[in-house]
Protein backbone atom coordinates (compact mmCIF):
# COMPACT_ATOMS: atom_id res chain seq x y z
CA UNK A 1 0.00 0.00 0.00
CA UNK A 2 1.16 3.51 -0.84
CA UNK A 3 0.05 6.91 0.44
CA UNK A 4 -0.45 10.02 -1.63
CA UNK A 5 -0.52 13.40 0.11
CA UNK A 6 -1.38 16.42 -1.96
CA UNK A 7 -2.33 20.05 -1.68
CA UNK A 8 -4.70 21.24 -4.39
CA UNK A 9 -4.62 24.93 -5.32
CA UNK A 10 -6.98 26.98 -7.45
CA UNK A 11 -10.72 27.47 -7.22
CA UNK A 12 -11.27 24.38 -5.08
CA UNK A 13 -13.41 25.56 -2.16
CA UNK A 14 -17.13 26.22 -2.44
CA UNK A 15 -17.37 24.13 -5.63
CA UNK A 16 -18.04 20.67 -4.14
CA UNK A 17 -14.41 19.63 -4.48
CA UNK A 18 -14.35 17.63 -1.24
CA UNK A 19 -17.50 15.73 -2.22
CA UNK A 20 -16.03 15.04 -5.67
CA UNK A 21 -12.82 13.83 -4.02
CA UNK A 22 -14.69 11.48 -1.68
CA UNK A 23 -16.82 10.02 -4.49
CA UNK A 24 -13.70 9.50 -6.62
CA UNK A 25 -11.86 7.83 -3.72
CA UNK A 26 -14.84 5.62 -2.90
CA UNK A 27 -15.15 4.46 -6.51
CA UNK A 28 -11.47 3.47 -6.47
CA UNK A 29 -11.76 1.85 -3.00
CA UNK A 30 -9.17 4.21 -1.48
CA UNK A 31 -8.79 5.04 2.19
CA UNK A 32 -8.01 8.52 3.51
CA UNK A 33 -9.29 12.02 4.17
CA UNK A 34 -9.90 15.33 2.39
CA UNK A 35 -10.03 18.71 4.15
CA UNK A 36 -10.40 22.39 3.26
CA UNK A 37 -7.54 24.50 4.62
CA UNK A 38 -7.76 28.09 5.84
CA UNK A 39 -5.51 29.31 3.00
CA UNK A 40 -8.07 28.26 0.35
CA UNK A 41 -6.36 24.99 -0.61
CA UNK A 42 -7.60 21.43 -0.19
CA UNK A 43 -5.43 18.83 1.54
CA UNK A 44 -5.83 15.18 0.53
CA UNK A 45 -4.35 12.00 2.00
CA UNK A 46 -5.21 8.79 0.17
CA UNK A 47 -4.00 5.22 0.47
CA UNK A 48 -4.22 2.40 -2.04
CA UNK A 49 -2.27 0.79 -4.83
CA UNK A 50 0.00 2.95 -6.93
CA UNK A 51 -2.21 2.36 -9.97
CA UNK A 52 -5.38 3.42 -8.12
CA UNK A 53 -3.64 6.51 -6.73
CA UNK A 54 -2.43 7.60 -10.18
CA UNK A 55 -6.00 7.37 -11.48
CA UNK A 56 -7.21 9.30 -8.41
CA UNK A 57 -4.65 12.03 -9.06
CA UNK A 58 -5.77 12.22 -12.69
CA UNK A 59 -9.36 12.75 -11.53
CA UNK A 60 -8.34 15.37 -8.97
CA UNK A 61 -6.47 17.34 -11.62
CA UNK A 62 -9.76 17.81 -13.48
CA UNK A 63 -11.99 18.30 -10.43
CA UNK A 64 -15.76 18.84 -10.50
CA UNK A 65 -17.47 21.05 -13.09
CA UNK A 66 -17.13 24.43 -11.32
CA UNK A 67 -13.63 23.90 -9.93
CA UNK A 68 -10.46 25.23 -11.50
CA UNK A 69 -7.44 23.23 -10.40
CA UNK A 70 -4.28 25.26 -10.96
CA UNK A 71 -1.61 23.12 -9.32
CA UNK A 72 -1.34 19.98 -7.21
CA UNK A 73 1.67 19.53 -4.95
CA UNK A 74 2.24 15.79 -4.54
CA UNK A 75 4.14 13.75 -2.00
CA UNK A 76 4.36 9.94 -2.13
CA UNK A 77 5.19 8.02 1.04
CA UNK A 78 4.67 4.87 3.04
CA UNK A 79 1.54 5.14 5.21
CA UNK A 80 2.24 6.17 8.79
CA UNK A 81 -1.30 5.34 9.85
CA UNK A 82 -4.21 3.49 8.28
CA UNK A 83 -7.61 4.96 7.58
CA UNK A 84 -10.98 3.23 7.61
CA UNK A 85 -12.81 4.36 4.51
CA UNK A 86 -12.46 7.81 2.97
CA UNK A 87 -13.82 10.76 4.94
CA UNK A 88 -14.38 14.48 4.61
CA UNK A 89 -12.92 16.45 7.54
CA UNK A 90 -15.02 19.44 8.60
CA UNK A 91 -12.59 21.22 10.91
Amino acid sequence: MTELQCIVRGLVQGVWFRDFTKRSADSLRLQGVVQNMSDGTVHVRAQGTEEELHEFLRRLSKGPAHARVEIISVKWQKPEQTFEGFTIAYE
